[in-house]
């Protein structure tokens, strides 16, 4: 995909600095999916985003931002505790410190290096049975059994090469192909 061809961002995680991407994201056109923990996490979020000392409506209020900017900025950003609420993102940022606490139990976040983020949209998109699908390492295959969900799904894929593997799809970079 062409940087040029991103319309949707997800952001993986709220808080200040999701929350700070996410602001940005949307002053700059992209529609934004903030996706955390919790209603709380999320509603924290928001307001550091919209009523916050750096927010939006604070940017309009000081003239660094013309109303009717903020009011389109404010329309493009979203917040879900689902991870299937980033499905239809054409990118996802990461904003999770690793380590922290709050976030290491959470489903969906716990233990997510940056390089499994495709990972992620991947869990968040879903597969069927007979669908093809390709991992970095593994290479292509198809999908031949399915168990769980969301967080929990794992995936039976018959790679091309004849191995047969049985993947978490919240930990293993798989990608419909």
């Amino acid at each position: 995909m062409k940087f040029e061809e991103i319309k949707t961002a997800g952001v993986l995680g709220g808080g200040i600095m999701g929350g700070g991407i996410a602001q940005g994201l949307a002053i700059g056109g992209y529609t934004v999916v903030i996706r955390d923990i919790s209603d709380a996490a999320i509603e924290a979020t928001r307001q550091a985003v919209f009523e916050g000392k750096w927010g939006l409506k604070r940017a309009v209020e000081l003239g660094k931002l013309k109303f009717d900017d903020g009011a389109a900025a404010i329309a493009r950003v979203s917040f879900t505790t689902a991870l299937e609420g980033l499905a239809n993102c054409d990118f996802i940022i990461e904003a999770k410190l690793f380590g922290s606490a709050a976030r290491e139990s959470a489903p969906g976040t716990a233990r997510l290096a940056p390089a499994a983020v495709p990972a992620a949209r991947a869990a968040a998109v879903g597969f069927k049975n007979g669908q093809r699908v390709k991992h970095p390492q593994f290479g292509r295959g198809i999908v031949s059994d399915i168990s769980g969900a969301g967080d929990t799904m794992k995936v039976t894929v018959r790679f091309d090469d004849g191995r047969v593997a049985k993947l978490l799809t919240r930990y293993a970079p798989l990608e419909p192909a």
